[in-house]
């Protein structure tokens, strides 16, 4: 498979100057798959239909029991999905719980299915096997929402009123338990691209214990810290990070990197290491010096959105602790990139090679017409060692197994 351009580990790149090219905005159309399309995958594995008909299917997460269950966050719902004869489709969904507000992150712990909405950490008794909620979820915590947020600089760059711009920014709440399931990690975009905020939670990864008590800032400086995972082997946090856009079609990249405790990654103050954010015209450059410098790049603009570390079980010996990553695809550049999953390889717990492509084949078009039929959004490990990857754009979940050859 093909490696990415742009995604070396990072001492090899050098980074293009601010504003090299314009900034460029290309959203692509999504049209129905066309007939024959297939995604491409390595040899030896397979990609087909696990489920279709969901509405924007967002987070996936496994339950005790093995049941799937998805957040269709545009609908405020939570679907639980069962293959009842085992051959690799699902045949039986189920709401387990509605009128939720955007849900997205998803986790179960000692009892109960916590779901990170827009507004608030909340969590659902859960018995193994489940498929509707006994009752409403308990509140946890509040959490910054999205809506109160406006973007002064992307309503500059977009040419439309300031109020426009309402919610625009990172609505989604990620969520993830430390290992030990005693601590549970929330992540929460910025409310703007790359002005200074006021919440603190925000542009961070926060920590509490599994009753929303105890709560501190984990790490910050992270733009869009939606896909967190924790290396099965190290113990280390690891997120996939979206950098911030207005900047040329190459920068700023987004990234995967180990989390450190108490660290700053830079947002809004500076990229990729100390490289200062122009338009902020030299603002705090002591934390421009703070700024760690992040582990991978990816190409700018691929939104990187689902990361998980494989087990090993069911897959080569090469693919074992390798992060998979699913790219949601660019809408800020004028050369598409993303709308599909790379492999990083791992050895001692860290990357031990450059991203390559893993899955590809959702673009059609990529010229002066854009189109796509498909949007990676997450990736969950199946006790057997596949993989499920939801597509928001086409409502489906594709499962990826090996099959050897």
């Amino acid at each position: 498979m093909s490696t990415i351009g742009l995604a070396l580990l990072l001492s090899a790149v050098q980074l293009p100057e601010p504003f090299a090219t314009p900034w460029n905005r290309a959203i692509p159309e999504v049209v129905e798959r066309p007939v024959g399309a297939a995604l491409e995958v390595p040899p030896g594995f397979v990609a087909t239909v696990y489920a279709e008909g969901l509405e924007n299917p967002r987070r996936l997460a496994l339950s005790p029991a093995g049941h799937v269950f998805v957040a269709e966050s545009r609908w405020g719902r939570i679907v639980v999905l069962q293959d009842t004869d085992g051959d690799g489709v699902a045949d039986e969904t189920h709401v387990f719980a509605e009128e939720l507000l955007r849900p997205y992150g998803l986790a179960f712990r000692d009892g109960y299915l916590y779901v990170g909405n827009n507004d608030a950490l909340v969590r659902f008794e859960y018995r193994p096997g489940q498929i509707r909620a006994s009752g409403p979820p308990e509140h946890l915590i509040d959490l910054p929402t999205s809506s109160d947020a406006l973007d002064h600089d992307t309503a500059e760059r977009l040419g439309i009123d300031v109020s426009r711009t309402r919610g625009f920014n990172h609505w989604t709440r990620n969520i993830v338990f430390s290992l030990d399931g005693e601590r549970i990690y929330v992540a929460i975009g910025s409310a703007t691209n790359a002005m200074p905020g006021t919440d603190p939670r925000r542009a961070a990864i926060n920590e509490y214990g599994p009753d929303g008590t105890s709560h501190r800032v984990f790490a910050s400086g992270l733009r869009n810290p939606v896909a967190m995972a924790f290396h099965p082997a190290s113990g280390a946090l690891w997120t996939a990070v979206h950098e911030r856009d207005h900047l040329g079609d190459e920068l700023a990249p987004d990234f995967v990197t180990s989390v450190r405790d108490g660290g700053f990654y830079g947002w809004p103050y500076a990229y990729i290491g100390p490289h200062p954010e122009p338009i902020l015209n030299g603002a705090r450059l002591d934390l421009v010096d703070q700024t760690l410098t992040p582990d991978v790049l990816l190409p700018a603009h691929a939104a990187p959105m689902g990361m998980v570390f494989h087990s090993g079980v069911g897959v080569p010996e090469a693919y074992r602790h390798s992060a998979f990553v699913a790219l949601h695809g660019s809408i800020n550049r004028l050369e598409l990139k993303g709308y599909s999953v790379v492999r990083i390889p791992f050895a001692q717990g860290k990357p031990s090679g450059p991203p390559e492509d893993f899955l590809s084949g959702f673009i059609v078009r990529d010229d002066d017409v854009k189109e796509v039929w498909g949007r990676p959004v997450d990736l969950l490990e199946l006790e057997d060692g596949s993989l499920l990857l939801s597509d928001d754009a086409g409502g489906r979940i594709f499962r990826i197994a090996y099959v050897g050859g």
